[in-house]
């Protein structure tokens, strides 16, 4: 039979070990739904002054090997898609156009936008807008749109 000392060591140990594991695991948990994302605007180079685009570029890198969340990893590639949607649209058109990138960043929530206009083949000149809202956790200094 165990002495109470000894019982009360062992049961000391079970908690600390386990309060040591709910810390790891909470670590894990918040950086897996927190991966490093920056978010900027980026334009595109032209000398003509009736051709102006602009870009939403995305970089992500992961907490210190803490792999990224799943539905973290799925609203990143539906912004990836979304943007790659828009810039290729962008090619169909000719100049003049004009297109500025802009968005929100509402801790857990972004705005993303692309608006202004563009020039079809045919010389039809268009009012240009899309924009679309993710679920993603952005830190201000890393949201430059």
């Amino acid at each position: 039979m165990l002495s109470k000392k000894s019982v009360v060591m062992v049961l000391a140990a079970l908690v600390a070990l386990g309060a040591l594991g709910a810390g790891i695991g909470g670590y894990f948990f918040y950086w897996s739904h927190r991966p490093h994302i920056y978010i900027s605007g980026s334009t595109a180079s032209s000398d003509q002054a009736d051709r102006h685009r602009e870009w939403i570029m995305v970089a992500t890198a992961e907490h210190r090997g803490v792999p990224t969340a799943a539905r973290v990893e799925e609203e990143l590639t539906r912004l990836a898609d979304w943007n790659d949607r828009i810039i290729t649209e962008l090619y169909d058109y000719t100049a003049p156009y004009d297109i500025r990138v802009s968005g929100e960043n509402n801790g857990g929530h972004i705005v993303l936008r692309y608006e202004g206009y563009v020039t079809t083949n045919s010389g039809e000149k268009l009012d240009y807008s899309q924009e679309e809202a993710f679920d993603l956790y952005v830190r201000d200094e890393d949201f430059r749109v």
